[in-house]
């Protein structure tokens, strides 16, 4: 009678063993340049741009402090994200889906995320290309 859910458990753990978790991606990045494109994220150029990231397993919802802020759900892939959210009115500019593309590079030094912004059905807007660095705690 013991023994099934022994056996079970036993399976499940062996199973979990081949699991390898996501890489940790939450927290606060500095966006470089400020993406300056106001047609992509209707920022005001002189302002630095900040991803606060907050993760739950591959999932995670990205705010970019932008005016107005713009919010992202991404979806994390070995070193691959992507993910979209709604863009901000901006005249001008049709499509109401901002799409984001980025890899992931880990170095024992930094932490990057290297990427492109894209504002969806709108032809007069260009993809705008980033790089974001986490953080330290201290930085913020």
């Amino acid at each position: 009678m013991v023994g099934a859910p022994l056996l079970g458990l036993l399976a499940i753990l062996t199973a979990g063993e081949q699991l390898v978790p996501p890489h940790g991606i939450g927290g606060s990045w500095l966006v470089e340049p400020a993406l300056a494109s106001p047609c992509v994220l209707g920022s005001d150029p002189q302002a630095s741009v900040r991803m606060n990231v907050s993760q739950s397993g591959p999932r995670a919802e990205v705010a970019l402090t932008t005016q107005p802020e713009t919010q992202l759900s991404l979806r994390l892939l070995d070193d691959s994200l992507t993910g979209s959210g709604a863009a901000p009115v901006v005249a001008g500019c049709d499509g109401e889906v901002i799409e984001l593309t980025g890899q992931l590079r880990l170095t024992d030094s930094a932490s990057i995320i290297a990427g492109t912004l894209s504002r969806v059905g709108c032809p007069s807007c260009a993809p705008v290309e980033f790089l974001a660095a986490r953080q330290n705690r201290s930085e913020e």
